[in-house]
């Protein structure tokens, strides 16, 4: 697995975004339908939001807010990547651009980290 900068994300990149608890997503999702249901489901307490399953993907990944400490922070977002591999390998997705939604830096790298770690398989 390789992890690339970019700067410039293209509209038909599978894409996981990555926001705090309490943090208002209608900055980032344009789709109505989709804000409201993103809205609902961080109501919920829910992590995971799939915003569309089909060709590019769209998932919200909701971690920690800035209160509980970095340490944390930082293993809560490998966990929160463990949990959407399980999504991303079912539908057979070989890539995907984590998109900064306002968390920091180091959890971004975190969720990447996650997702390769989790991927990572043990072959002859």
């Amino acid at each position: 697995m390789r992890i690339i900068k970019k700067e410039k994300p293209r509209n038909e990149e599978n894409r996981i975004l990555l926001i705090r608890k309490n943090q208002d997503p209608g900055e980032f999702i344009q789709d109505k339908k989709q804000l409201a249901h993103a809205k609902v489901r961080m109501q919920l307490q829910k992590d995971q939001i799939l915003l569309n399953p089909y060709d590019p993907l769209e998932m919200v990944l909701v971690l920690d807010a800035f209160d509980v400490p970095k340490s944390k922070r930082l293993e809560s977002a490998r966990k929160a990547a463990y949990g959407a591999h399980g999504i991303l390998k079912d539908l057979d997705l070989t890539s995907v651009l984590v998109h900064n939604g306002g968390v920091e830096q180091e959890e971004c790298i975190a969720v990447a980290e996650g997702l390769a770690l989790t991927s990572y398989q043990f072959r002859k």
